[in-house]
């Protein structure tokens, strides 16, 4: 065979053309010793070679190249496409100078089919997509023929039938009427395509309120990648350019890939909201539980250490095994979510509601039965209580496996990292009633048969009763209500502003899960206060509670957003303040007054508090950090500027418009 590294040598390489989607053609000069000229290789697409020859080398020689044999040579052409090989032409010429024009008085050599077969696995990947409800649009530099045959080999195309719009056939949107913009936004197939036509194939589906992902490689597609909503670069063989231009890089550079990150993707975003809904419900549970024991004047169902331990087990072992599941097997069988929807709809809103009633009201009855039927006193009671609570929130678990899905063979059941959390958890709970010294610190006390019938049964209530709920349908009205992007929105993409990056502010989920912790501590703050029963008369403990109650409900929201960070994080440090001199002072009048052990005071109230609020600034500190790496306060002016910045970006559209 001809090695390329011995041509070099014998013909070294002078000058090369580098490949323009215009005239599809690329060319390099090379050097010859016998008369001093240039030998002009050029290789590109047929159309582009056989406009250019204008002669032809056969077995006999150079001969004219006329319309006659031209024609002749796009039907070899044509016949090579329909058998789906990607076709590139060939050509030469002597040129005296090296600067002399490359693509003039050519001389044809021939044509060469090249069988470049799809990977394996696309055909499923394909399918995989059309479950899901995404659309795999195919665009190609390679002939129309050519484009065809790939798509059907992969199921784009279903048949011979299928419509290819040729690079010549398209135009800007802007310049289309609705039909041909309704026209070609149901094409699958686009052929000799340009870098431009690229942004106007993208700037259309967009107008019609899709979410574009873009897959590149070259330096061509550069801004094709940055005007999609999600560029997909090549990780092997795309150029750097192309690489920075985009939002994802494939390792691998397959399709396949892509299918896979979106499965995880979904699985993620449901595991960051099974996570959510399983806490909140289990804490507001919680709230629900000490405030309706206020209000009816019973004993109150928890100490402030056994809420503590009880969110140290429940709030992290099973929640964070919910978070490392695999998600539901179905999850690329469901529509994609509306990008504007929140991460906890109205459905999620009213099941949080839902669960926390039906656990408060479950402990609570749990309660009232070990008071009256069972005779108990207050301190057996309270244990009942907070067992009961404890297990009910294990077994909720179960509750978070997907709506419809199989009563046992589901994502949870099929979890090894539940099952390992609950076991940690029981083995917990064991030890703090039947260790001495936990159980003393813990005011529990050890349960007979009757209470732990009591405690087992009772904690079931809401696995049982939650799992029919699995499979009634969710209501319209539960669910996130789909809105139209808003004008605004379409004319910036029309007027091609740029994307700003999102460069800060670190992954929500990140957010989410530190804002989530963050919101169980003050809700613990909030319900160590309110099982103290102070006399009313005590301002300095009132004033904590209601800054404490603020900054559970408030402050969460407030640290997920850049602009009002700051803010929250001055406000904790506020309550913290506040809080630790009115817990302090309280635990000091307590101790006086009432002839309190000084050791009782400090570890059932004082020392968790305070321990609360410090790790309450470290998590408000992880989150300011998280808004800006650069620096905890940023120099002066950087938020008015980008605000500017910002407001900048959108009058600048409205501006043009109206200058047009």
């Amino acid at each position: 065979g001809i090695k390329r590294s011995e041509l070099l040598e014998k013909f070294p390489e002078e000058r090369e053309e580098p490949f323009d989607s215009e005239t599809k053609m690329m060319a390099t000069f090379h050097q010859e010793e016998q008369n001093g000229g240039f030998r002009v290789a050029v290789k590109g697409a047929p159309e582009a070679i056989l406009e250019a020859c204008v002669r032809v080398r056969t077995e006999d020689g150079e001969s004219d190249f006329g319309e006659e044999e031209r024609e002749k040579w796009r039907n070899r052409n044509q016949e090579l496409a329909e058998e789906g090989l990607r076709i590139l032409a060939f050509a030469a010429k002597t040129a005296d100078s090296v600067d002399a024009a490359p693509y003039e008085e050519l001389t044809l050599l021939g044509l060469a089919g090249l069988w470049d077969p799809p990977r394996a696995e696309i055909p499923d990947a394909l399918s995989e997509c059309r479950d899901a409800g995404i659309r795999v649009i195919m665009v190609t530099g390679d002939h129309a023929l050519t484009a065809k045959n790939i798509g059907m080999a992969v199921g784009i195309a279903r048949d011979h039938d299928a419509e290819v719009v040729e690079s010549r056939e398209l135009k800007d949107p802007d310049s289309m009427s609705e039909s041909e913009r309704e026209h070609l936004s149901g094409v699958s197939i686009f052929a000799r395509v340009s870098p431009k036509q690229k942004l106007d194939l993208i700037k259309l589906h967009q107008r019609n309120n899709s979410i574009v992902a873009m897959t590149g490689d070259g330096v061509n597609d550069a801004p094709a990648l940055k005007k999609a909503d999600i560029g997909v670069a090549m990780g092997q063989r795309g150029t750097q350019v192309a690489r920075q231009a985009s939002d994802i890089v494939l390792r691998d550079d397959a399709f396949s890939t892509i299918v896979a990150a979106v499965e995880m993707g979904r699985v993620i975003f449901g595991n960051i909201r099974q996570f959510v809904v399983y806490l909140l419900s289990g804490n507001v549970g919680e709230v629900l539980l000490v405030s309706a024991a206020l209000l009816l004047n019973l004993p109150l169902p928890l100490l402030p250490l056994q809420i503590l331990y009880l969110n140290m087990l429940s709030d992290v072992f099973p929640a964070l095994a919910l978070g490392l599941g695999e998600g539901d097997p179905n999850v690329m069988e469901q529509p994609p979510r509306d990008p504007k929807e929140p991460v906890m709809t109205r459905a999620h809103w009213i099941a949080i509601t839902g669960w926390s009633v039906l656990i408060a009201g479950v402990v609570l009855g749990a309660m009232w039965l070990a008071l009256t039927w069972l005779d108990m006193d207050e301190s057996s009671a309270v244990t009942v209580s907070f067992l009961t609570l404890a297990f009910a929130r294990l077994w909720h678990v179960f509750n978070m496996r997907a709506h419809s899905s199989p009563v046992i063979n589901n994502e949870v059941v099929k979890n090894p990292f539940v099952w390992g959390a609950l076991g940690i958890c029981v083995a917990l709970l064991l030890i703090a009633v039947y260790v001495p010294f936990l159980a003393s610190v813990l005011k529990l006390i050890t349960p007979n048969m009757k209470q732990w019938a009591l405690i087992i049964g009772a904690s079931l209530v809401p696995l049982i009763l939650g799992q029919p709920l699995k499979h009634i349908p969710v209501p319209a009205f539960m669910k996130a209500a789909e809105k139209e992007k808003p004008s605004a929105e379409k004319e910036a993409r029309e007027e091609e502003i740029p994307r700003r990056e999102e460069t800060r502010g670190g992954f929500p989920g990140e957010r989410i899960s530190i804002i989530s912790v963050y919101f169980l501590l003050s809700l613990g703050g909030l319900l160590l206060h309110l099982g103290l029963h102070p006399p009313a008369e005590h301002v300095l403990f009132w004033i904590p509670a209601v800054f404490a109650g603020i900054n559970t409900v408030i402050m969460p929201f407030l640290f997920y957003s850049r602009k009002t960070v700051f803010g929250a994080y001055i406000f904790t440090w506020i309550t913290v303040t506040v809080g630790a001199i009115g817990m302090t002072y309280f635990s000091i009048l307590t101790w006086g007054e009432q002839a309190v052990n000084l050791e009782s005071v400090v570890f059932d109230s004082t020392l968790p508090y305070i321990i609360l609020l410090l790790t309450k600034v470290l998590l408000a500190h992880i989150l300011l950090h998280l808004h800006f790496p650069e620096g905890f306060l940023p120099r002066r002016g950087t938020l008015l500027k980008e605000n500017q910045e910002d407001s900048k970006r959108t009058e600048e559209p409205s501006k043009e418009k109206e200058r047009k």
